[in-house]
């Protein structure tokens, strides 16, 4: 059975920014690995902001850190937008978000600001 990307990416989304960050992880999981070339990348990297987020929130910092790294890499070259996606925001967002943690030294413990929490915006 073929997966509608557009519909699960748009899935994805909401639940992205309804900050349920897990459950986003699941039904990109999925379409992720139902997909191929740049639109898998593109949902890894998606899927890494994702979880970075939620393991920030949850204190693990040491896989936050992990997968903020790799989603900032991985979606580098889709900036500043793909597939309706503002990544160009996103990464801004995620930045801000991700600022205390980035420059902690090792005996602080961040938490994740509930007012940085980044949404993911639609882009023409």
């Amino acid at each position: 059975m073929e997966l509608d990307f557009d519909a699960l990416l748009r899935e994805g989304r909401e639940l992205f920014n309804e900050r349920r960050f897990f459950e986003c992880h699941e039904v990109w999981e999925r379409l992720w690995m139902e997909t191929g070339g740049e639109r898998a990348e593109l949902l890894k990297g998606l899927l890494q902001a994702a979880i970075a987020l939620h393991h920030f929130r949850r204190g693990n910092l040491v896989g936050a850190r992990k997968l903020y790294d790799g989603q900032k890499r991985i979606l580098a070259p889709f900036r500043p937008a793909r597939e309706g996606l503002d990544l160009a925001k996103l990464d801004r967002d995620m930045d801000a978000a991700f600022d205390a943690l980035l420059r902690a030294r090792p005996d602080e413990r961040p938490a994740l600001d509930p007012l940085l929490v980044p949404r993911l915006a639609t882009k023409a």
